[in-house]
């Protein structure tokens, strides 16, 4: 049988015998109880027995089970036959005794159905036993079965587990793949954002730092005769981009020169022909920068400009101003060139602005400026062609300045045009390179002038209708007689149109016309000739007030008018007013006032030599009106001899000193200020006063050396200027912070004056100015002023200032003598040294001044030790105690910032050092070093290094030893008197006396 056919076969007789079983038992039971209703249950089970048997019969085979199934089969059938038997009949009438009968004759089938009922339990016992080990080996088989599925689960299942490793494990390292990967990635990123960051802050630092150069090279007055220099009259100077006129005037065509490789174009010219209004035509031409395109080839190019100017500042008629202004123009556009230019000074300020320390670079030298020049040139990139304007102006030997711009030109990316006066330096080196004689060629441009100018007066287009001939005549002759002077020119046309103005007829216009030299320095002649006599002591007063301040700048022209209307009772007695209201009108109003008044003054005064320009060169929000010469050839003529002595001779029979008028004037100009706290301004305000003050100190020395008799007006229109300056102080408070300075003095703030001590009043800044005559007259007014407490003792002011920077260091000199003579404390405590140890280290570190700065240290080292210093002295033990000095000084004084103080202390010490050092230390206390200094001596102490007979031999042994051993004789007489115990007594008698004898 098949497996499972078999077992459904022994399922279905069990379930039969079973059935069959409990139905017997069910009969025995209804026969001892006697329920026959039970046979016929037992009968229908057995039916349905017989029902289910049926299947199993139609099993084949001699297997035992089918065996004892058919057993069964013939038991049940013989079962349900018996009880068939023993059912009662139905339709019988007798039913009870029929039941009684069949109860008897079941009663008597006990044994029967008890017999049956065994041979079916035996049936079924042997049946499952059957069953038992059928399905036993049924389950060997299907356990067997089992194992071998099983057994290729198990290998399925271990093939799949060590898939699944696998994968795990190349998922593992997938993932780790991708978290290295994201890692490196981020890592990356934030190297890429890292790098992204400090390259910008890099570039905010460099920036910083280009910004800090460029802005050094600088200054106020870089564009300002650019600006002046008048625009070229319409039409005129344009045939300078056009070829030659056949039969003309040879010339070298410009516009060749600028397409072609030649190097250097020269622009020669009589004075006043021109030449600085082509040189401005031609630098704002947008076809000059056309042209030199062809030249450059499309790769970058600059044309950095230049104009000297001999009236103006001295950077503008210095060669330093001009490589400053050249590197400014060029660098403000090609920042990147900076540390290229400038390598050394690059590397240090990128260093200190990286650590955020501020630094500010050194003053510029003309060697400094020269070499960053030459770098410039050599690695730069650019093609440059410079346009220098007005060489014979310049300050300088003309030889060095040709030489040096024949030099340049050897460069293949570089041109020059230049323009100048026909001097012998410039003819001799330029005479050969492409150019032209500029008053060759003007005669067009200027009878273009002329007769435009003329034309538009409606008297002259009157004389011309009436009479053509004659006129065109007059205009013919001024050209021809101009000779291509434009200047000339100018100035003739002027006084043609003031006769026309009169109503001159055409005669007289022609006898004036007659009457004009033909050269310039005739013409001013004629011109200053032409001033009204009662006018000329006015004029001379003003030439007197202009002419020795124009070597150094031109002059306000307030101070001018103030100067000639005020007195000292009227400044004295003048009070200044404060208003809140229109402040900037009445500025204005008042300006404007003055203006037009000084309009006419130099008209008629100074015959039209002088003139105005407004807003010249300054960097304030005030107006500013400045008088300057018409031209730079009326200078060379007020500086003749006899010119200057007619000048003067007009106010010579008066007391009037233009020095005096000039103090009153300055004065009178702050008293006047009109201002109020509302437009309160550090550049609208003391910056004003810094202009003034400008102009003072450089005469202040001069005004201090005045007649004894004229001493204390002086002194009091000081008092006066210094009440004035710090009214304006008191309303401009320029910052919350200026409440907590120590020293809020207005000359704090005047901002050329950086390498200073903090000033607390007028005689601090007077005793560091050396206005000595002024600290004079206070100490011997008020001898307590030197015994007052200060934080800064007045002697400071003296020893630790910086001679050379604007003053003479005899001044500094007499100033000390006159402190000490009047009993100041050489051995004062100063922040930790006595001001006699800082003099001894000044003195040592200049080691080699020139010949009167060595007399005016061997003085005042004298009376230093006459005054009592102390003879055990050495120079500061330590260079950083210089830096301490200042750093204390700075915390004791709140929030002000006095431009990194340290540093400015060093510069002020250093200042004798310059000479004897090729390349001094700019910016650190490196400058102090012993193996800078004293080379040679590193095997002695510090104090024999320094003591005070080292610093006298090494200053004056050798180039004054006379001075060296009075020096040494004075100390060493001291120290006799000192061991005798006369020491005292002796200095005593020593400043009793000295204080007898005169200063000066």
């Amino acid at each position: 049988m098949e497996a499972l056919a078999a077992l459904g076969l022994a399922a279905a007789v069990v379930q039969f015998v079973d059935f069959g079983s409990r139905l017997v038992s069910k009969g025995q039971q209804l026969y001892h109880s006697g329920a026959l209703l039970d046979n016929v249950e037992i009968e229908d089970t057995a039916t349905r027995l017989q029902a289910l048997v049926e299947p199993l019969q139609a099993s084949q085979g001699e297997d035992p089970i089918v065996v004892i199934c058919k057993a069964c089969v013939s038991v049940s059938q013989e079962l349900v036959n018996f009880l068939g038997r023993l059912k009662m009949p139905t339709g019988n009438s007798h039913e009870r005794w029929k039941s009684f009968r069949q109860a008897l004759k079941s009663v008597s089938s006990k044994e029967k159905v008890k017999e049956i009922k065994l041979r079916l339990d035996s049936l079924r016992g042997e049946l499952d036993t059957h069953v038992v080990l059928n399905i036993r080996g049924q389950i060997s088989v299907l356990s067997t079965k089992q194992d071998t599925r099983f057994g290729s689960l198990d290998t399925a299942t271990q093939n799949i587990m060590l898939d699944l490793l696998d994968l795990r494990r190349a998922v593992r390292e997938d993932m780790g793949n991708q978290f290295q990967h994201l890692i490196r990635t981020e890592h990356l990123e934030h190297n890429k954002t890292r790098t992204v960051l400090t390259d910008h802050t890099r570039m905010q630092l460099d920036s910083r730092v280009y910004q800090s150069i460029i802005e050094s090279l600088h200054f106020p007055a870089r564009t300002v005769r650019h600006e002046k220099i008048l625009d070229a009259h319409m039409r005129t100077f344009e045939w300078i981009f056009q070829d030659p006129k056949p039969g003309g005037k040879p010339w070298s065509h410009f516009g060749n020169w600028l397409e072609s490789g030649e190097r250097i174009y020269w622009i020669s010219g009589k004075a006043g022909s021109g030449k600085s209004t082509l040189m401005k035509f031609i630098v704002d031409h947008d076809k000059t920068r056309e042209m030199l395109g062809v030249w450059a080839r499309g790769t970058n190019l600059e044309t950095p400009s230049f104009f000297f100017w001999s009236s103006g500042d001295p950077g503008q008629r210095s060669q330093e101003g001009l490589l400053r202004s050249l590197l400014y123009e060029i660098l403000i556009k090609h920042p990147e060139l900076v540390p290229v230019v400038f390598p050394e000074l690059w590397k240090r300020q990128s260093e200190l602005a990286s650590s955020n320390v501020a630094n500010t670079p050194s003053t510029w030298t003309l060697a400094k400026l020269k070499n960053a020049f030459a770098r410039l040139v050599a690695a730069s990139s650019l093609w440059i062609c410079f346009f220098i304007d007005g060489l014979d102006e310049y300050d300088g030997d003309y030889e060095e300045l040709a030489e040096y711009f024949s030099g340049l030109a050897c460069s293949t990316h570089v041109k020059l045009c230049l323009s100048s006066r026909p001097w012998p330096a410039f003819q001799d080196k330029f005479q050969d390179c492409a150019g032209l004689r500029l008053q060759d060629l003007t005669w067009d441009d200027i009878y273009r002038f002329v007769n435009d100018t003329m034309e538009s007066n409606a008297n002259m287009i009157r004389l011309r209708q009436s009479e053509p001939v004659r006129t065109e005549r007059i205009v013919s002759n001024l050209i021809w007689k101009a000779q291509g002077v434009f200047l000339w020119v100018t100035l003739v046309v002027k006084s043609l149109l003031k006769g026309l103005s009169h109503r001159n007829n055409l005669e007289t216009l022609e006898k004036r016309l007659n009457a004009m030299p033909p050269d310039l320095e005739n013409l001013y002649s004629h011109m200053l000739a032409s001033i009204d006599a009662e006018d000329m002591e006015d004029g001379s007063k003003i030439f007197q007030l202009c002419y020795p301040l124009f070597d150094q700048r031109p002059i306000d022209m307030e101070l001018v008018y103030h100067a000639l209307k005020k007195s000292l009772p009227e400044v004295h007695a003048y009070s200044p007013s404060i208003t809140e209201n229109d402040t900037e009108q009445l500025r204005d109003e008042k300006f404007n006032s003055v203006l037009q008044e000084m309009h006419i003054l130099l008209q008629t005064r100074c015959g039209g030599l002088l003139e105005i320009h407004v807003n010249g060169p300054t960097d304030i929000s005030w107006k500013f009106g400045f008088v300057f010469y018409i031209h730079r050839t009326v200078s060379d003529f007020l500086k003749s001899p006899d010119v200057w002595k007619g000048i003067l001779s007009h106010t010579s029979q008066t007391d009037w000193d233009p020095r005096k008028a000039l103090l009153i004037s300055i004065v009178m100009c702050l008293k006047s200020i009109i201002i109020s706290p509302a437009i309160a301004t550090r550049d609208a305000s003391v910056r004003y006063v810094d202009v003034y003050w400008t102009f003072l100190m450089d005469r202040i020395y001069s005004l201090l050396q005045l007649h004894s008799a004229n001493l204390k007006d002086i002194i009091l229109l000081l008092d006066e200027l210094d009440k004035s300056a710090a009214r304006i102080a008191l309303v401009c408070r320029w910052s919350p912070e200026d409440d907590q300075i120590d020293f809020p003095h207005w000359s704090n703030y005047l901002s050329d004056d950086d390498f200073t001590l903090p000033r607390q009043d007028f005689l601090s800044f007077a005793t560091e100015n050396g206005l000595w005559n002024y600290v004079q007259c206070k100490v011997l007014d008020d001898g307590s002023l030197l015994r007052r407490e200060k934080i800064v003792p007045l002697l400071a002011y003296a020893v630790l200032t910086s001679p050379p920077h604007r003053i003479p260091f005899q001044a500094s000199l007499r100033t000390i003598e006159l402190l000490l003579h009047n009993s100041a404390d050489p051995n004062v405590d100063f922040r930790g040294n006595s001001l006699w140890q800082y003099w001894l280290s000044i003195l040592h570190a200049a080691k080699t001044p020139d010949d009167e700065d060595l007399e005016c240290f061997r003085r005042g080292t004298v009376a230093m030790i006459q005054a009592g210093a102390s003879l055990k002295a050495t120079c500061v033990d330590s260079s950083m105690a210089w830096g301490n000095v200042y750093r204390e000084l700075v915390d004791s004084q709140g929030t002000m910032c006095y431009v990194s103080v340290a540093n400015i202390l060093i510069f002020s010490l250093m200042q004798h050092a310059s000479e004897s050092w090729k390349n001094p230390a700019e910016d650190s206390y490196e400058c102090l070093r012993d193996r800078d200094l004293f080379v040679g001596k590193e095997t002695l102490s510090f104090r024999e290094r320094h003591c005070l007979k080292a610093v006298i031999d090494d200053v004056f042994r050798e180039r004054d030893p006379n001075g060296a051993d009075e020096i040494l004789h004075l100390v060493e007489k001291l120290e006799v008197e000192k061991a005798s115990g006369k020491s005292n007594a002796s200095i005593i008698g020593r400043k009793r006396n000295i204080e007898e004898v005169d200063v000066d």
